[in-house]
């Protein structure tokens, strides 16, 4: 014998809808919250002194930055050229939930490579070490991006 079966509906359908509502919400509060730290931070990047070579270009570069959210809240934090480096204005973002770093390729990573004759892993650890150390950001890996 054959059943006829309806769409499943789960119970709770608008306690859900609701509980998700808040998550989204929670999760843009966060972002909002880390995006002020991250400006702070660039503010800070102003009054740094007594570095080394590889260490004053990346302040350089980040410390007169904008950090803007996402437009679209996808996680991702921006950090925009002020001075206008780049064409579209974007030297690097941060993808909050995977914890990974998109740096422009032209403008940041081949710079490093050849002012400094770096290889990739290594222009990778320096990257990541200067974020976590200066955005106290926790990130697991640096890309270069077209």
């Amino acid at each position: 014998m054959l059943m006829k079966f309806e769409s499943f509906v789960p119970k709770n359908l608008e306690k859900r809808q609701e509980e998700l509502k808040r998550i989204k919400e929670r999760e843009k509060i966060e972002l909002k919250e880390l995006a002020l730290q991250l400006q702070k931070a660039v503010d800070k990047l102003k009054d740094v002194k007594n570095v080394d070579k590889k260490e004053k270009f990346f302040i350089e570069i980040f410390k007169n930055v904008k950090i803007q959210i996402d437009n679209n809240f996808t996680g991702e934090i921006i950090f925009i050229d002020n001075n206008q480096f780049s064409s579209k204005g974007i030297l690097a973002s941060y993808n909050v939930k995977d914890k990974i770093v998109y740096v422009s390729y032209y403008y940041i990573w081949e710079k490093i490579e050849m002012l400094f004759q770096l290889e990739h892993s290594i222009i990778e650890k320096i990257l990541k070490n200067y974020l976590n150390k200066y955005f106290d950001i926790e990130v697991e890996y640096v890309e270069a991006e077209t």
